[in-house]
């Protein structure tokens, strides 16, 4: 378990039952102050821990790649993971509703690409430009936004040829997002052909229904 949690809000929730338990240990239980301390900051740990988010290398089966591999992927999710907190931070701080919504949609897409290759790891090659080029470029491309916006005298093309890059991101998100899906769609068509190429030497045209006869038809 990763006790830091993917953005913190575990130990947020500790904090709050702690906080809660403290006043209630002392003044509504009438327990002693040196009692409860102890008491809440358990409770603060427990829960920290319990809902922890899994440490990459713990959602990662070995045995379908190999320890080396699993290491491998699950250090390039762990880097990963930085680099979408930091895209949803620079989402919340972007004053352009657009461009926060396209940051926020991308770190959303690029969170799922992890999730899938910590369940899918042998994947790693249709993924791996994506984790090593577009993913940390487009965190820079929000960030740098993120100071162009603070500028008084901001440039008006430099900030439309930076939407229309994350736009374009955007959408290579999604291709990258798709790609997992590639292999199958490959294999599906491939199969299909196969049948229908069974089908035609096995039955061939007994495979066509006769035309009904109409009424009185001789």
């Amino acid at each position: 378990m990763d006790l830091g949690g993917a953005s913190g809000w575990n130990h947020v929730a500790g904090g709050v039952a702690a906080a809660i338990a403290l006043p209630v240990g002392v003044f509504g239980l009438d327990l002693p102050f040196p009692l409860v301390v102890p008491v809440a900051g358990g409770i603060y740990l427990g829960l920290a821990f319990l809902l922890a988010r899994p440490r990459p290398i713990d959602r990662i089966d070995p045995e379908r790649v190999g320890r080396a591999q699993a290491a491998l992927v699950a250090g390039l999710i762990e880097e990963g993971e930085k680099l979408v907190a930091r895209l949803n931070e620079a989402s919340r701080r972007l004053a352009a509703k657009d461009a926060a919504n396209t940051a926020a949609h991308m770190a959303g897409i690029a969170q799922a690409i992890l999730d899938r290759l910590a369940a899918e790891p042998g994947k790693l090659a249709s993924v791996r430009r994506f984790l090593s080029y577009y993913l940390p470029r487009s965190v820079e491309i929000a960030e740098g936004l993120v100071v162009v916006e603070g500028q008084r005298a901001r440039d008006p093309a430099r900030v439309a040829g930076i939407h229309d890059m994350m736009t374009r991101l955007d959408q290579a998100f999604t291709f990258y997002s798709d790609s997992f899906a590639q292999a199958e769609l490959d294999a599906l068509d491939v199969e299909l052909k196969l049948l229908g190429r069974s089908l035609a030497e096995d039955i061939g045209g007994a495979a066509t229904p006769a035309p009904r006869r109409q009424n009185g038809a001789a």
